[in-house]
């Protein structure tokens, strides 16, 4: 599976808390969508957008990042949308980000030995007639997580790629979640309750398929806002 990375070199005209970060980060990327001939993908309601983004790289040891160069990346499977993105931020400049230059690069998956989540994911469930976001709290069962994962990880495959997957089992050979108490991530004035995780995926190809869309283009859901940007170990 291929897919495209940006790296988008910045420079931040004020400090920003990473709890606060990923709001502002989301709205550039949509800022050049709604600039670019792919605005439609912004506009869409529901469904899949095909792409996630990290979080800045460099921060301090009190979790603000300050007034400096900094950088952050983009990623999805959808070279078009990844050309029209970089295109647009090319000297891109409003009152909080400065872009100073994209890099642009394609690879393509071999194996994927593990994953582990830099941004926290998030998944939804329904609980007494609300959704809500999973939490330890909240649910508490893991095995119930992780088919969630699974199942999302397969819709978006089968959305992309506009062909069923036949899966019979869960991509996850082994999970750890590795915070006990939810991380919270501030949006729109209210809190975002996510959770970081450690995953062994298997290595039959339909895993390892989906082990590579949830490094393309995030794990769990919200991966527009940012949510689920993964580190992947392995070879490609």
């Amino acid at each position: 599976m291929k897919f495209y990375e940006i790296k988008i070199n910045l420079v931040l005209h004020t400090p920003l808390h990473f709890q606060k970060s990923l709001e502002p980060l989301s709205k550039l990327i949509a800022t050049a969508l709604m600039r670019s001939p792919l605005q439609k993908l912004h506009l869409q309601k529901g469904g899949f957008k095909h792409y996630v983004l990290s979080n800045l790289i460099e921060t301090s040891q009190d979790k603000i990042y300050p007034k400096r160069n900094n950088f952050f990346f983009f990623r999805t499977p959808k070279k078009e949308l990844a050309i029209a993105i970089s295109s647009v931020l090319i000297g891109y400049k409003d009152n909080l980000f400065d872009v100073k230059n994209v890099q642009i690069r394609e690879a393509t998956f071999r194996r994927i030995s593990s994953l582990i989540t830099l941004n926290p994911f998030v998944m939804s469930f329904t609980k007494d007639g609300r959704v809500r976001n999973w939490t330890m709290y909240e649910d508490g069962d893991i095995f119930f997580l992780q088919n969630a994962l699974h199942n999302n990880l397969v819709k978006k495959y089968e959305d992309l790629f506009g062909q069923k997957l036949d899966t019979k089992e869960n991509f996850i050979e082994f999970f750890e979640l590795k915070n006990q108490k939810p991380i919270v991530m501030h949006y729109k004035g209210g809190k975002i309750f996510g959770n970081k995780c450690y995953i062994v995926p298997k290595n039959d190809e339909v895993s390892q398929k989906l082990a590579a869309l949830a490094l393309t283009e995030g794990l769990g859901e919200k991966n527009s806002l940012g949510f689920g940007f993964c580190k992947g170990f392995g070879k490609w």
